[in-house]
This record gives structure tokens, sequence and C-alpha cells, in this order.
């Protein structure tokens, strides 16, 4: 019996030492992937990080284009009633002007129907109407500005005739 028991205990020894050597297999293993997985959460954790930053800054820039946005938004808005304020007043202006010109237009065609008359009226004489003589004024009256030629009355020497035949 007691080879019954030791070959018994020998085999449990056996079967106890072969597990200790499995599950220090295994606990190596397993230690193993447990460092690979705290590796690889390590840098997902700092690429986290590093997205975060990203996120952080990319926020932040949008912030500030979106507060320039708001800032041109109100320039701009300003700079448009502006423009439109001084639409109304130069739409105003040219209402007076064209006014003023139609005004100016009026006068102009009185002052030429004016013009007209006067001309008409300072034109005539003696010479060219029924009014007397005595309302010509002291003018000396030109005959004529052409020169007296040195060549005879007539018809000149050497010149062919043009003259029709008998």
């Amino acid at each position: 019996m007691t080879d019954t028991i030791n070959n018994d205990d020998t085999q449990l020894l056996k079967i106890v030492f072969d597990l200790k050597q499995e599950f220090a297999s295994y606990k190596k293993d397993t230690d193993d992937k447990i460092k690979n997985l705290e590796n690889i959460i390590s840098s997902q954790e700092k690429e986290l990080q590093e997205e975060r930053n990203k996120n952080k800054i990319l926020i932040e820039t949008i912030n500030t284009m979106q507060e320039d946005h708001n800032k041109t938004v109100n320039i701009m808005q300003k700079e448009l009633f502006d423009l439109r304020q001084e639409n109304k007043h130069l739409k105003k202006v040219i209402k007076d002007k064209d006014n003023e010109i139609r005004g100016l237009n009026k006068r102009i065609d009185k002052l030429e129907k004016e013009n007209t008359k006067l001309k008409n009226s300072f034109s005539k004489n003696s010479s060219n109407s029924s009014k007397p003589s005595s309302t010509d004024g002291f003018h000396k009256i030109v005959h004529g500005l052409r020169k007296k030629s040195s060549n005879p009355v007539g018809g000149q020497k050497n010149h062919v005739g043009s003259t029709l035949t008998k």
C-alpha cells in the first residue's frame, strides 16, 4: 500500500509540478500580454492627448475666426448704413440739381429768344429795312477793299476770247 501511496503521491507531485510550470508559463504569457496592452494603452493615451491638444488649438482658432468674422460683419453693416445714408443725400442733391438745371434751361431759352430778337433788331439798318437813315448811326461805309490793278480795263492781250460765232 505504501507503494501505491508513494506512486500516487509521485504522480500527484508530478501533476502539481506540471501545473506549476503551466501556471508559470501562463503567468509569463499573461504578464507579457498585460505589458503589451499597457504599452498600447500608454501610446494611445499619448495620441489621444495630442489629438485633444490639436482640437483645443482648432477650437481656439475657430473662436478667433468667429470673433474676426463678427467684427468684419459689424464694420460692413456700419459701412452699408453709411453708404445708404450717403446715397439718400446724393439722390436729394441730384434732384435739387435737376430742378436747378431745368430752371437754368428755361432761363437759357428765354435769353436765347431775347438775344435773337436783339440781334435781328441791331442788324437792321436803313439799307435792309424800313428804318430811316438817321437811325444808322455814324458808321463809315467801306465800299471795297480791293486794290486797283495795273492792267488796263477790258480784255487783255494774247487772251483767246470765247464769243459766239455768227
